[in-house]
């Protein structure tokens, strides 16, 4: 076994969790390690791989450091994987060692949809996709009718101005928060869902192996209104996808996109509040993040804010 390419805790995590989970480790060999996108929470992901083929996954998450945290975590995958079947899945729970913050889950192959995307096939086919996994998730558990609220979005927003004195380009993203704050009240008192959130909905955390869609990387056991998963989909496939200059004032993605995407997601349209809130909110709350500075920002991150910036201003119809 190619143990010494491995760091010394999943070393001697590796066997312990193996044997809990009812395999010999000594039937597996280490075969690659996945590469960290530099987001929290930060963990180091490994593959074993037996000889007949068989693949598990070691994932440790070194930070945050909260046990209780990553024990949610750990649960909302294994009820997810309890729910769900056949084409809309998630990786089994085959062991895990909450103070450790390691878990042993089942090994999936195949593409991230952000792959596809990227490669320039079917746009449409894999927004589809995506919201056929995500509507499936979300019907798992918890779902309810809720009437919609947009306050905590107004106060937390409203927290933001109280000083920007470190937010990049702050004239502007003060002006842009005020549109948005304009905005936000028309979309209180309408139905929404709450369901299963999973917290980290983007296009790297969806796969598609030979037929099966896989979710990975549930952020925590809880329940949100669905546009938080939702709103944050199409946002990630605006900043990543999207040809801006051919967007009509106030869209986020191209109606095909929209169509594509709640041709399958059917537990909501798109002018639901929740959905329409975060879409108005999120990028916002993103703006914060980045330093006062932008000199400072790698290439990539430079063009990851200006890009998002642009989505913002879009849908404020600025």
């Amino acid at each position: 076994m190619l143990i010494k390419k491995l760091d010394q805790d999943i070393a001697a995590l590796w066997p312990v969790l193996a044997r809990e989970a009812g395999l010999d480790p000594a039937l597996f060999h280490w075969n690659k390690r996945w590469p960290a996108r530099g987001q929290r929470p930060m963990a180091r992901v490994e593959q074993f791989v037996s000889d007949r083929g068989h693949s598990v996954v070691l994932k440790m998450v070194d930070a945050p450091r909260d046990p209780a945290l990553f024990a949610s975590m750990v649960n909302a995958q294994y009820r997810a994987a309890m729910a769900m079947s056949g084409e809309t899945n998630v990786p089994a729970v085959l062991a895990s060692h909450t103070n450790a913050q390691a878990v042993l889950m089942q090994g999936i192959s195949g593409q991230t949809l952000f792959h596809a995307l990227e490669d320039g096939e079917d746009h449409p086919v894999w927004l589809r996709r995506a919201g056929r996994w995500l509507a499936a998730f979300h019907r798992t558990g918890f779902k309810q009718e809720i009437e919609f609220k947009p306050d905590f979005n107004i106060r937390y927003l409203e927290g933001l101005l109280q000083d920007t004195s470190k937010v990049a380009e702050a004239t502007e993203f003060e002006a842009l928060a005020r549109r948005a704050l304009d905005r936000l009240p028309s979309f209180s008192g309408g139905q929404t869902v709450t369901a299963w959130a999973h917290g980290d909905a983007n296009f790297h955390n969806i796969l598609w192996d030979n037929g099966t869609l896989w979710g990975i990387d549930i952020n925590k056991e809880h329940s949100a209104p669905i546009g938080y998963d939702v709103a944050w989909l199409l946002l990630h496939y605006a900043v990543n996808f999207v040809e801006l200059d051919l967007l009509k004032p106030e869209e986020v993605v191209p109606q095909s996109a929209l169509r594509a995407f709640f041709a399958d997601y059917d537990i909501a349209k798109f002018d639901d509040p929740s959905i329409q809130t975060v879409l108005t909110v999120r990028l916002l709350n993103d703006w914060v993040r980045f330093p006062g500075d932008l000199d400072t920002l790698s290439i990539p991150k430079r063009l990851r804010y200006e890009r998002q910036k642009a989505v913002v201003r879009n849908i404020l119809g600025v």
